[in-house]
């Protein structure tokens, strides 16, 4: 008699669980769905230093060129005068970043 009460009191356990999990279960939020990110622009070494030197330099950055300045590596030295000077002297003749024959070939 004890083990049909046992066993009854087991069953009757396992009955509540199954019956309470789907209650505590509804209560959860359903997580958002998220809109997918755009991928990372692929940014190659050469791109990385034309856009480096055309940032530190302060010269005018052709349209589509260079991703977001936050994408892209920082050089690990400062773009000073000296390191700047040939770049602007062709960009004050006229042969700038953009240039259709001598400029960064995309």
């Amino acid at each position: 008699m004890k083990d049909a009460s046992r066993t009854g009191r087991f069953l009757m356990c396992v009955l509540v669980a199954a019956m309470w999990q789907p209650i505590l279960g509804a209560g959860k939020a359903k997580p958002i769905e998220s809109t997918p990110q755009p991928a990372k622009p692929r940014v190659t070494d050469s791109q990385k230093d034309f856009c480096n030197l055309v940032w530190g330099c302060g010269l005018p950055v052709p349209p589509g060129y260079c991703p977001d300045p936050a994408l892209v590596e920082k050089p690990k030295f400062v773009f000073d005068s000296t390191r700047c000077q040939e770049a602007r002297l062709l960009n004050s003749r006229g042969v700038g970043p953009g240039h259709p024959l001598v400029g960064f070939n995309l």
